[in-house]
C-alpha cells in the first residue's frame, strides 16, 4: 500500500447498509477506483479524491517519492511482479524460513577493579543484518525448483533448473551434487538432459538473488511486533501460503513474555488470545497452570506431571487440562509433550547381534567376566566377545573362540570330578544301574519324543528293531542317521568328555568332542529345549565319520543365535557350580566389611560436618564479640579525646595568660616536652596497633589451618567411601541390577566393573525395554480403579499432614492426571520415541493376551549421555531415582565411552594395517589391541 508521510495510509470503511430497509437501498454513494472505497458523503469523496491525485505518495517496495496514489500502487504492482519472477516459490519458503526468528549475538565486557567477566547480550537484528545474513547463507546454495545456469560437459553454459538438492545444511562443500535438467527455448525441460552436477558446475544469475530484491521482499513478508527483543516473523497470510510454522521458539517466548509483563498493551492482547484458545479448547482458567505446578511436591508419578497438559505451553496464562481416561479432555491430543525439555537423543545401532537374542549375548558376556577369575578366564571387552562369535574362519586359531568354551567346559568337569556327580544316561546307554531319577528324565524325554514324532505324522510301525523300552516308554526311531541328543553317534564322539579337564596349550585340542559330549548330557541334566539342541548337535557332528577339523569347522560355521545358545546352556550349568558359589559367598563377605566401613566412613563424615559447622558458629560469635569490643573502644577513644580536647582548651587559656609573663626559652623547652610526650604517646598506640594485627593474623592463620585441615579430612574421607562405593560395585556379584527406569519404564543398566570384568569392558549404557509387569502397569492407567486408589491415597495423606501441607495437595490434586496408552503414545511421539511407539501399538494385542516382547539399545557417546540427562525430568519419581544414579556413575560411563570410541578407531585401523599385510607377508602379525591377540593369562 503506498505511504503517505511514509506512514501507512489508512482507508475509510464501507458505510453500513440494512438491507431489509427499503430506504437504505436508495441512499446515494460514491466510489473512488483507486481504494475502492464508498464514500455517503460527497464533500469526504472530492476531497480524498484530491488528495489521491497529489504528487504527494510514495511506493512502499521501491521507496520512491512525489508520486500520484495511482502511480506509486502502479509502481508496487511492478516490482511484485518482478519479485515473483525472479524468486520461484520454492526459494521464497527457503529464504523465509532462513530469515525468520534471525536473530544475532553481541559480545560485551566489563570491567571493573574486583574482576572481569563476558556477558552474551542476545539483540534482535536489524532487517539490513538480515538481509546480509541471508544473502551470504544463500551465495552458495540451491534449492529444487530454482532456475539457474549450468557448465555442460562441453564446457558451454546452458539454462537448467534443479530437480533435486540435498538439504541446505548439507551444502557445505563443491563437492555436493544437484540433479539437473536443461531447459529449451521455452523454458522446457529437456528429458534426454538430466545429470547429477557437482556445486562447482552451476552459478546463479548475477542478479537472481541481490541484497536490495532481498530487503524488497523481506520488507512485505517479514513482521516485527513494538516490544523490545522482538523476533522477525513471516506475516500470518504469506505463512499460510507456504506452510510456515510461525510459533515462536521456547526462549523467544519467554522474552516476549518478559516484556508483555512490563507492557500493559501487550499483557490485554496476550490475556484475550490465551481466553480465546481456551474457549476454543472448551477450558476455563480455574486450573491456572502457575499456581497448580508451585504448589506440587516434587517428585510425582511422572506420566501425571502437570507440564505435559498445559494448554498453552508457555505463557502466563495458561491452564492445566485432566486427560485421564473417562473425561471431556481424555481424547485430545497432549498439548506440551516434551515438558519444555528437549529431545530425548538418538541410541547408537551399531551392534550386529539381532535384538531378540541381544539379552542372551550380554548375559554370557556379562557372565563371563563378573566370575572370570572363578573360570580362570582373562576378561575381555563386548566388542571382542561379538567379533569372536561371528569369526568363522578355520585358517587361523583365535584364542578367544575357544578359551571361552574351554572355561567354562573345565568348571563343569572340575566340579563333577570333586563333587562325583554322574553324567545322565541316554537313549544309546541303558545301564541296569543308573539312578532312578536318571531313568525318569530318560522316559519322560522318550516320551516328549514320542509325542513330537506322532504329530510330524511318523507311524508306530516304523520303530527301529533297537528300540528298547524305558520305564514303559519306547524309544523312538530317527529316519535319518541319527546325531542328535542322546544318539549313538553323540555318545561315542562325546564320550569320557568329564574325564579330565581341558589342558591349556596346543590350542584346547580336543574341546570340540569335550563340548558335544556335554551338551549331550547337560541338555536332559537341565531341561533344555531338546529338539533345538537336536539341530544343534547334529550341526556339530556334521557325518558319522567325521573328523575333529571337521568338528571345529562345523562349530565355527554355526550360526550367531546356536553359538549363543551353546554359551547359555554351559552358564546355566557352571551357575550351579560350587566354585561359583564359593565365590559369590566370598563375595558376599567383602560386602559386609564394605557395608561396616561405608557406615564408619559415613559416621566419620558426619562427624567432621558438625565440627565443621561447631568451628564457624565460634568464628560467627567471636567475630561479634570482636565487633562490640570494637565499637566500645571506638566510643571509649572518642569520650577520651573530646576531654582531651576539652582540657586542651583549658590549658589554653592558662597558658595564654601565663605566656604572658613567661620567657620565650621556658616556652620553647614546654613546647619540646609536650611534642615528646605525643609522640611517645603515637608510638605507644602503633605498637598496641601491631600487637592487635600480629594476634589477628595469627588467630586468621590458625582459622584458615583449621578449615585445611577439615577440608583435607573431608576429601579423605570422601575418597574412601567413593573407592568403597567402587567395591562395592565390584563385589556385588548376586544379579546385575538397573540403574533405574524412566517414564515408560524403560530399563537402563551399566554393566562395567562388576566382578573381575574390566573398568570399561563395555563403554556403554544399555537400555532394556519394559518387563511384563511394567507394560501391564502402564495399561492399567486406562481403568478408573487405577485413578481413584491414586485419588484415595492422596486424601489420606492430606488428612494425615499439616494444614498448609493438605492445602498443598488439596491444590495438586486440581492438576488432575495423564490419560492412559493414546497419552502414552503421544509422549512418545513428541519426544522422540516414535519407533518405540509404533512397537508397542503393534504389540498391544499380544501384551494384552501376556506375550511379552524384547528389544535393546545402547549409548556409547559421551554428548549422547548428557543429552539423556538433559531429556531425564527429574520431577518425576522414576527419572529423578534414574538421573541420581546416572550421575554416581558418571565418571566411570564418560571414561568408558572414551575408551571404547578410542579402542574402536584403533581396532579399525589395526584392521586396515592387516588387510595391507596380508598381501605381502604369509605369516599375519595383528597388532597391538586386536582382539586375535587376547590371550587368556588365568588358562589352567
Amino acid at each position: 500500500m503506498p505511504l503517505l508521510n511514509r506512514k501507512p495510509f489508512t482507508l475509510i470503511d464501507p458505510p453500513s447498509v440494512d438491507l431489509a430497509d427499503q430506504a437504505s437501498k436508495k441512499d446515494q454513494v460514491w466510489y473512488c477506483p483507486y481504494t475502492h472505497e464508498i464514500f455517503d458523503s460527497y464533500a469526504t469523496y472530492l476531497e480524498r479524491l484530491h488528495l489521491y491525485k497529489q504528487p504527494v505518495w510514495q511506493c512502499e517496495a521501491t521507496g520512491r517519492g512525489n508520486l500520484t496514489y495511482e502511480e506509486a500502487l502502479k509502481a508496487e504492482q511492478n516490482d511484485k511482479e518482478k519479485l515473483e519472477s525472479k524468486l520461484p516459490d520454492q526459494l521464497r519458503k527457503a529464504l523465509l524460513i532462513h530469515a525468520q526468528f534471525r536473530k544475532k549475538i553481541e559480545r560485551k565486557k566489563n570491567t571493573s577493579k574486583a574482576r572481569q567477566f563476558t556477558s552474551f547480550l542476545l539483540e534482535t537484528c536489524r532487517l539490513e543484518k538480515v538481509v546480509e545474513m541471508t544473502y551470504d547463507y544463500f551465495q552458495d546454495r540451491f534449492v529444487a525448483g530454482e532456475q539457474l545456469d549450468c557448465e555442460w560437459d562441453d564446457g558451454v553454459l546452458y539454462t537448467a533448473k534443479v530437480l533435486e538438492a540435498p538439504p541446505l545444511e548439507d551444502q557445505t562443500s563443491d563437492n555436493v551434487e544437484y540433479k539437473i535438467q536443461l531447459l529449451d527455448e521455452d523454458f522446457e525441460g529437456i528429458d534426454e538432459f538430466v545429470k547429477m552436477m557437482p556445486r562447482s558446475s552451476i552459478r546463479r544469475d548475477r542478479f537472481g538473488i541481490s541484497k536490495s530484491l532481498l530487503k524488497r521482499y523481506f520488507r512485505e513478508s517479514l513482521t516485527k511486533e513494538a516490544y523490545l527483543g522482538a523476533p522477525w516473523t513471516v506475516q500470518p497470510a504469506i505463512a499460510e501460503r507456504y506452510g510456515i510454522d510461525t510459533t515462536l521458539p521456547r526462549e523467544l517466548a519467554l522474552t516476549r513474555d518478559t516484556a508483555m509483563r512490563k507492557s500493559k498493551k501487550l499483557k490485554e492482547q496476550v490475556f484475550a488470545e490465551s481466553q480465546l484458545e481456551l474457549q476454543k479448547l472448551g477450558l476455563t482458567d480455574r486450573t491456572d497452570a502457575k499456581r497448580i505446578e508451585s504448589a506440587i511436591k516434587y517428585p510425582v508419578e511422572d506420566l501425571d506431571l502437570p507440564a505435559y497438559r498445559r494448554v498453552p505451553p508457555i505463557g502466563p496464562y495458561a491452564v492445566i487440562m485432566d486427560m485421564r481416561p473417562g473425561s471431556e479432555n481424555a481424547t485430545k491430543d497432549v498439548p506440551n509433550p516434551t515438558g519444555d525439555l528437549p529431545l530425548r537423543p538418538k541410541p547408537c545401532q551399531e551392534s550386529t547381534v539381532a535384538t531378540d537374542c541381544f539379552g542372551s549375548f550380554l548375559m554370557v558376556w556379562s557372565f563371563l567376566n563378573v566370575f572370570s577369575r572363578p573360570l580362570c578366564l582373562s576378561p575381555f571387552s563386548l566388542d571382542d566377545f561379538e567379533s569372536a562369535l561371528h569369526y568363522n574362519s578355520n585358517d587361523v586359531k583365535c584364542e578367544l573362540v575357544y578359551e571361552v568354551i574351554a572355561s567354562l567346559l573345565n568348571c563343569i568337569i572340575r566340579h563333577r570330578l570333586n563333587h562325583g556327580t554322574q553324567r545322565t544316561a541316554n537313549p544309546a546307554e541303558n545301564d541296569n544301574d543308573a539312578s532312578q531319577t536318571q531313568h525318569y528324565q530318560l522316559a519322560s524325554r522318550m516320551n516328549d519324543l514320542a509325542l513330537h514324532e506322532s504329530r510330524q505324522g511318523t507311524p508306530d510301525d516304523d520303530m527301529d528293531i533297537d528300540s528298547k523300552p524305558v520305564n514303559g516308554h519306547a524309544k523312538p526311531n530317527r529316519h535319518h542317521d541319527d546325531r542328535g541328543c542322546g544318539s549313538a553317534t553323540v555318545a561315542d564322539v562325546g564320550s569320557n568328555w568329564d574325564a579330565e579337564p581341558i589342558h591349556p596349550g596346543n590350542h584346547r585340542r580336543g574341546w570340540e568332542d569335550v563340548l558335544i559330549g556335554a551338551l549331550n548330557d547337560l541338555v536332559f541334566e537341565l531341561h533344555a529345549d531338546v529338539p533345538r539342541y537336536d539341530a544343534i548337535l547334529s550341526r556339530l557332528v556334521p557325518h558319522m565319520k567325521s573328523s575333529l577339523e571337521d568338528r571345529e569347522r562345523a562349530y565355527l560355521k554355526l550360526p550367531l543365535r546356536d553359538k549363543l545358545a551353546i554359551l547359555e546352556i554351559l552358564v546355566h550349568a557352571v551357575n550351579e557350580t560350587q566354585s561359583i558359589k564359593e565365590y559369590m559367598e566370598d563375595c558376599q563377605e567383602q560386602l559386609t566389611d564394605l557395608r561396616r566401613q561405608k557406615i564408619e566412613l559415613g559416621r566419620e563424615r558426619r562427624r567432621i560436618i558438625s565440627e565443621r559447622n561447631a568451628f564457624e558458629k565460634s568464628i560467627g560469635e567471636n567475630e561479634n564479640d570482636n565487633t562490640s569490643q570494637a565499637s566500645s573502644s571506638l566510643s571509649s577513644g572518642l569520650s577520651d579525646s573530646d576531654e582531651a580536647e576539652e582540657e586542651q582548651k583549658t590549658d589554653v587559656k592558662a597558658m595564654t595568660k601565663q605566656a604572658r609573663s613567661e620567657s620565650r626559652q621556658a616556652m620553647l623547652k614546654r613546647k619540646q616536652k609536650e611534642r615528646e610526650e605525643e609522640e611517645a604517646k603515637r608510638r605507644r598506640v602503633m605498637m598496641q596497633q601491631r600487637q592487635i594485627a600480629r594476634e589477628r593474623n595469627q588467630e586468621l592463620r590458625l582459622r584458615a589451618q583449621t578449615r585445611r585441615k577439615l577440608d583435607d579430612d573431608e576429601a579423605k574421607v570422601q575418597k574412601k567411601l567413593d573407592q568403597v562405593e567402587k567395591d562395592m560395585r565390584r563385589y556385588n556379584t548376586l544379579r546385575c541390577k538397573p540403574l533405574g527406569r524412566d517414564k515408560f519404564y524403560h530399563r537402563y543398566y551399566y554393566m562395567d566393573n562388576v566382578g573381575g570384568s574390566f573398568a570399561h569392558g563395555s563403554g556403554r549404557l544399555f537400555v532394556q525395554s519394559p518387563s511384563m509387569a511394567d507394560l501391564l502397569m502402564l495399561f492399567d492407567r486406562e481403568l478408573p480403579e487405577y485413578y481413584e486408589a491414586d485419588s484415595a491415597a492422596l486424601a489420606a495423606n492430606a488428612a494425615d499432614s499439616t494444614e498448609q501441607d493438605s492445602k498443598k495437595a488439596a491444590i495438586a490434586a486440581e492438576a488432575g492426571y495423564g490419560g492412559g496408552y493414546a497419552f502414552i503414545c503421544q509422549l512418545m511421539d513428541g519426544q522422540g520415541l516414535s519407533d518405540k511407539a509404533a512397537l508397542l501399538k503393534s504389540h498391544l494385542a499380544s501384551i494384552k493376551e501376556g506375550e511379552h516382547f524384547e528389544w535393546w539399545e545402547s549409548f556409547d557417546d559421551p554428548e549422547s549421555l548428557d543429552k539423556l540427562l538433559d531429556w531425564l525430568n527429574p520431577k518425576g519419581v522414576r527419572e529423578h531415582a534414574l538421573k541420581k544414579e546416572l550421575m554416581r556413575h558418571w565418571h566411570g560411563l564418560m571414561q568408558g565411552m572414551k575408551k571404547n570410541s578410542s579402542d574402536r578407531s584403533h581396532a579399525h585401523a589395526a584392521t586396515d594395517s592387516t588387510r595391507r599385510s596380508t598381501r605381502t607377508k604369509a605369516n599375519v602379525t595383528y597388532p597391538v589391541g586386536s582382539w586375535f591377540n587376547y590371550t587368556n593369562k588365568l588358562a589352567k
